[in-house]
């Protein structure tokens, strides 16, 4: 989204990027997997100067959005929550609907819609960090979670690994999990 926006409102964005060593990847070409949009929130000081340095100061509201978003995932991305998650997410709910008032009255032929990541963000974080009544955050939820602990349990299983249908399969699958359990708490 933010990505497609800037490049729109901004023909230099690209140029921006790469200089940055920031690239669009993922989903239809003009977007930003994980560690670029990273990147590109690690970098939203230099952005808003360069912004102001080539006189692009339109572009400022998006930057403004961006700030609230990065707000937001420092508050409830990781594996605990950070500070008041409502008044975060409802910070960038606002921000995010200022935005879209802003480029849909000012722009021509550019609108801005709510996207279902923005929808699923504004609308489902808080309810569902608070309905687990802990201090989770959703890095722990996560399937890159999921997947790293897969990598290292396989690193066990190797050395137990049998055919499901090998008569010792069950015995030693619970025998990895035993120790893989042991050794990573």
């Amino acid at each position: 989204t933010f990505g497609k926006l800037l490049s729109k409102l901004w023909p230099g964005f690209e140029k921006w990027l790469n200089s940055n060593y920031i690239f669009f990847r993922g989903y239809h070409g003009i977007d930003f997997d994980g560690n670029n949009a990273n990147r590109l929130l690690d970098k939203l000081d230099v952005l808003a100067r360069d912004i102001a340095d080539q006189e692009k100061l339109e572009l400022l509201p998006v930057i403004e959005c961006l700030r609230k978003f990065q707000a937001m995932k420092q508050a409830t991305f990781g594996e605990k929550i950070i500070g008041d998650i409502e008044s975060v997410v409802f910070e960038f709910k606002m921000s995010y609907a200022n935005l879209m008032e802003y480029i849909n009255t000012y722009f021509n032929n550019i609108s801005l819609n709510i996207p279902w990541k923005v929808h699923i963000a504004v609308n489902h974080i808080v309810p569902f960090l608070k309905s687990t009544n802990t201090d989770n955050g959703l890095g722990i939820y996560s399937e890159q979670a999921g997947e790293s602990v897969h990598h290292e349990f396989k690193k066990t299983w190797i050395k137990y690994k049998r055919r499901q249908s090998h008569p010792d399969y069950a015995k030693r699958l619970k025998s990895s999990v035993v120790e893989f359990s042991t050794f990573n708490k």
